[in-house]
């Protein structure tokens, strides 16, 4: 071609002929130097020649004869390897070649590494040899563009890669590129493996059929030493092993971050003096005499300070999850490599010993203090306990109640951890480690949150509902009242109606009727009514700040929320069976966790449970304690919610204050607490505030007609507050009203109307009433009296009415 393009851009015939006669005349010098070399190594080209022609192996039969019809020695890549192992004896060159074997072998492998990456970067597909019935080629596969993906494509996965095996690859990453960088390096490195397998087995034939003593080759093991020490290059590029992102991260604010002293722009400051520089570093000489030359495709760099650093090519960034998507695939690998190198139980090797260093010193270090670091940090800020999670993120949930953002945030990090034990079954132990250690320490903020919303700093100011549950005889008692055993059977039904929805399945279940809501509402006011005691509640001892309630609604919803996915975390994880055989290979090891383990993060969701308990129960108790504190006020005031001086049309202040504090919680906690649990709150009022005003009857020194409006007015107004909130009418504070209304008749006529219609309310509220309007009409006897509290034993005791 340079011929021709000479002659063509000759200007003139004259000046063509010229540069003909130069031409022919540079032909003629070069056959003249041709044939003198010739002559010169007649007879080893000869014996060269006849080698090629003519050799045979006589051990092994190996055909050695040369095929002139063979295009690409890639074709038969045994036979050309044999042949060229064959001329290498016949030069006398074995001993040359075996060290240049030696000391280019970790830089090919490196160079396998950079193509291999290129490759995929340039959007190329891998090919699969063709292979022989004698083994795989020792070359690493060649690589042909595929023009219709991009490098685009390869990195967000929109194209399935190819291995060498001529399947795709299969990983739970499908947009991730290094799995199927992994996959066809391991590929490669077993091919090359293969191949010098193949190139030991000729050598040796060779040296001995040509008697080349004193060559000391090498051995397959220096083989897989050598890729394993390239695989630990590869490994410590791509899991971030020297923390580079994090050193980047604390420069980069270290330069961001000005300095706020203005005194320092003003202080004298020493003077920096140039640092002097060597001209000259002999530290790295001695590396280039002993023969370490930079091959031409080397992957290193040699710096101006003489030191050598290899030029890192990635296909993704370096991050120490990496390991999760490689570690099954390397781990099958390690087990090969163990294999071939008859490596002995309890002594891995230098890669098995590698990676199992990093995960333990390294991975799982970083990981638990990132987790305590993210545990710190969404507990210690001051929205810790406020900040709820966004409609986006209830709608991506399926909540229709918000919670904590600090819950779902661990509740993440949880599920982060059982995914890193499906990646890494091999270390289930460790990470469960790491999530119990996780639990308790959020368990322990939890807690702390709580005792913060309930239990002020001096003693004397407590919370009366949250000290009335610190007894755990009194809080097991509150949970076996009607209440909250309907409302776990109501929770229970709830989630197997969310279970038969899911699977369009209708079910049919029997509802409480009125009567049977009534009785377990009577029985648990009348109870609470008589264990929270007499004498009033003082302010200090309720919770006025109906933050706090929504706070405790907001801590309630998120715990119980998290335990069930704790409880879901535990139950999901496969438990060692006695039974079950040890597992010696590392890459058919399930995740598996010890009993006591699973045992131990059970525990931990009871605990998350029992607060969420009793958060729900301290809301329970603290509108009821409130009720007391409002309608059941100190020894002196007793006469004041009927007071007869007042306005009778007009209810009494504290009743006002009342409906306001029930109406602020019943705000607070509606859009916070699920309707199940915000109907545990306030069902069962009514009869509570029924009990209430009942019993004080009893502390009253007089009534009238004007105060038994007054307390009718006080019993509406609740009434109305408390249908506004549950949206049934209060029937119950019915039961008051005319229990007060009863003041209105004489005892004659109570007694009377006891015979005609049975007894409405108990002996001793009977009691009361005849004892009040006898302190009404001081004119009466008090044997009268005690004649009306006969009667009323011998009525009700034929009518068969036991108190």
């Amino acid at each position: 071609m340079s011929v021709i393009r000479t002659l063509s851009a000759s200007e003139s015939n004259e000046q063509r002929d010229r540069e003909k006669a130069k031409l022919e005349k540079e032909y003629k010098r070069s056959d003249q130097r041709l044939d003198e070399l010739i002559s010169l190594h007649h007879n080893d080209l000869t014996q060269v020649m006849q080698a090629i022609k003519g050799a045979q192996v006589p051990s092994d039969d190996f055909d050695l004869s040369e095929d002139f019809d063979t295009t690409n020695p890639q074709m038969n890549p045994e036979h050309f390897i044999a042949v060229l192992i064959e001329c290498l004896a016949v030069l006398g060159k074995i001993p040359e070649a075996v060290e240049s074997l030696k000391v280019q072998m970790q830089s090919e492998l490196l160079g396998v590494v950079s193509r291999t990456t290129r490759a995929l970067l340039d959007g190329l597909v891998l090919q699969v040899p063709i292979s022989t019935a004698t083994g795989p080629s020792l070359l690493p596969a060649p690589v042909l563009p595929n023009g219709s993906i991009t490098p685009s494509q390869v990195f967000n996965g929109d194209v399935k890669q190819k291995r060498l095996d001529g399947s795709y690859i299969s990983n739970n990453q499908p947009n991730h590129p290094l799995p199927e960088l992994l996959y066809t390096l391991l590929d490669q490195f077993r091919r090359i493996a293969d191949g010098h397998q193949f190139v030991l087995k000729r050598l040796s034939h060779t040296c001995e059929k040509y008697n080349l003593k004193n060559i000391r080759l090498y051995e397959i093991s220096d083989i897989w030493s050598m890729v394993q020490a390239v695989m630990q290059l590869v490994l410590n590029d791509y899991l971030d092993i020297q923390n580079t992102a994090a050193d980047n991260q604390q420069s980069t604010a270290s330069f961001s971050e000005p300095s706020c002293d203005i005194s320092f722009y003003f202080s004298r400051r020493k003077i920096q003096r140039p640092k002097k520089m060597p001209l000259f570093k002999f530290e790295h000489s001695l590396s280039i005499a002993n023969g370490t030359i930079l091959p031409d495709n080397s992957d290193f760099k040699m710096h101006s300070d003489g030191r050598l650093q290899r030029d890192k090519l990635l296909i993704c960034p370096s991050d120490p999850h990496n390991i999760t998507l490689i570690f099954i695939p390397i781990t099958k690998f390690i087990e090969e490599i163990e294999m071939a190198t008859n490596c002995k139980i309890g002594v891995p090797c230098t890669l098995n010993a590698f990676l199992a260093d990093y995960i333990k010193e390294v991975f799982l270090g970083r990981y638990q203090s990132k987790m305590s670091s993210t545990i710190e940090m969404v507990t210690k800020s001051p929205e810790a306990w406020r900040a709820t999670i966004t409609p986006e993120q209830m709608k991506e949930m399926r909540r229709t109640r918000p919670l904590l953002q600090s819950t779902v945030l661990v509740e993440s990090c949880v599920k982060d951890l059982h995914q890193l034990i499906m990646a890494l079954p091999v270390y289930t132990e460790h990470f469960l480690s790491i999530v119990t250690n996780l639990l308790r320490t959020y368990r322990e903020n939890c807690q702390a949150a709580y005792r913060g919303k309930v239990q002020p700093e001096s003693e004397d100011k407590r919370i009366f509902s949250a000290a009335f549950l610190k007894d755990e005889d009194i809080s097991r008692f509150i949970k076996s009242l009607p209440n909250w055993a309907n409302l776990q059977a109501q929770k229970a039904i709830h989630l197997l109606r969310q279970k038969r929805r899911a699977l369009h399945r209708e079910e049919t279940t029997d509802e409480e009727s009125p009567e049977d809501i009534r009785q377990r509402n009577e029985k648990e006011a009348e109870i609470l009514a008589s264990a929270l005691g007499e004498g009033g509640v003082s302010h200090h001892e309720i919770i006025s700040d109906v933050k706090h309630l929504r706070s405790l609604a907001l801590l309630q919803e998120s715990m119980e929320w998290f335990a069930c996915c704790i409880y879901t975390f535990a139950s999901e994880l496969p438990r060692i069976s006695p039974t079950q055989p040890v597992v010696r290979v590392m890459s058919e090891v399930s995740p598996a966790a010890q009993n006591g383990t699973v045992e131990g993060l059970q525990q931990l969701a009871k605990e998350f449970e029992d607060l969420a308990d009793t958060c729900l129960l301290v809301l329970h108790l603290e509108v009821r304690v409130q009720c007391f504190h409002y309608l059941l006020p100190k020894v002196k005031d007793y006469g004041r919610l009927a007071d007869c001086g007042m306005d009778s049309q007009e209810p009494d202040p504290k009743v006002l204050e009342l409906t306001r504090a029930l109406t602020s919680c019943d705000e607070a906690l509606t859009n916070i607490l699920q309707p199940l649990k915000c109907r545990y709150v306030f069902e069962g009022l009514g009869h509570f505030m029924s009990k209430i005003l009942m019993s004080v009857a009893q502390y009253i020194d007089k009534i009238d007609e004007g105060g038994i409006q007054k307390m009718c007015r006080n019993i509406f107004t609740l009434q109305q507050t408390l249908t506004n909130i549950t949206m049934t009418r209060e029937v119950a504070l019915d039961h008051a009203r005319h229990y007060y209304e009863l003041f209105y008749l004489t005892p004659e006529e109570i007694l009377s109307g006891v015979v005609e219609k049975g007894p409405q309310f108990s002996e001793l509220e009977y009691m009361n009433a005849f004892q009040l309007v006898h302190r009404s009409y001081p004119d009466q006897d008090v044997t009268a009296l005690n004649g009306y509290m006969s009667r009323l034993s011998d009525i009700l005791g034929e009518v068969g009415v036991t108190v």
